[in-house]
């Protein structure tokens, strides 16, 4: 199970498998080329989980996955948060 905060919308709760991805791709987070900016969803994969769900959009921003903050964090930072769900 992973909970997805967004800053745009409320709590998410997902069920998953053993194994299974959420299906999203991010941009952003600290240290980024352009300048510091945060953790967007870039893109979501079809029939994933997260399409599935249909609560998190492409451009929404993330602020925490489970108890973890992924505000003003790196993106591989936030990437590995979200492949240890």
């Amino acid at each position: 199970q992973a909970t997805l905060y967004s800053s745009t919308r409320s709590l998410n709760t997902l069920g998953l498998s053993p194994g299974q991805g959420l299906g999203l791709s991010i941009v952003g987070g600290r240290g980024s080329p352009t300048r510091d900016v945060p953790i967007y969803v870039k893109r979501i994969l079809p029939e994933s989980v997260l399409q599935k769900d249909s609560k998190i959009k492409t451009g929404d921003e993330l602020v925490a996955v489970n108890d973890l903050i992924i505000h003003n964090v790196t993106k591989d930072y936030a990437t590995e948060a979200l492949n240890n769900v």
